[in-house]
């Protein structure tokens, strides 16, 4: 647009209400103190979501090898804390069924999993993460080990950023976070 540049989302392929939920996710983010980009609307008939694109540059957008600063990865950690603290029920991607955002299975995602094996250590390794603080999230993981197996009627799930990575981190031109 003239004044503002915007993002059109559709569907994943074979994902009918997965545009739905994310600006769903998008707007609970938003009502947490996330980060994140408005959602300026939404379609059902054609599924359609429409918002605008955060200001500044991700980190994938530029060229060479990005080190984001320290400063930068603690402030996207603290808008995934606390998208983390979001509930809903189930686990999984999120669907859209009878009119209600919800995870798509009864247990917790794969990509958790990934990132209790593979991802922790990684993060330690990049300076990112201190080994102490690796060791409170096993804790953590291992007392909700029962939940992930087999999850009760009566628990919920967490809203989880599903697909974390570079691309997704948007800074400013003197690397300044300015959200997810």
């Amino acid at each position: 647009l003239p004044d503002r540049t915007v993002v059109a989302k559709l569907p994943a392929v074979g994902r009918p209400g997965s545009a739905l939920a994310e600006a769903w996710a998008y707007r609970e983010a938003a009502t947490h103190g996330v980060r994140v980009p408005d959602v300026l609307a939404v379609s059902e008939e054609p599924e359609l979501m429409l918002l605008e694109l955060l200001p500044g540059e991700s980190l994938w957008s530029r060229k060479g090898p990005v080190e984001a600063t320290a400063p930068t990865w603690r402030a996207a950690g603290a808008d995934l804390r606390a998208l983390h603290q979001i509930h809903l029920p189930g686990f999984g991607p999120l669907v859209v069924r009878d009119g209600k955002v919800r995870g798509e299975s009864g247990g917790w995602s794969p990509f958790v999993t990934f990132a209790r094996e593979q991802g922790l250590g990684r993060m330690v390794d990049l300076g990112y993460l201190q080994a102490g603080e690796v060791t409170r999230l096993e804790e953590l993981y291992a007392a909700t080990e029962p939940l992930m197996i087999c999850p009760t009627p009566d628990s919920d799930g967490r809203l989880l950023h599903g697909d974390f990575e570079g691309g997704h981190v948007f800074v400013d031109a003197s690397d300044a976070y300015q959200g997810l």
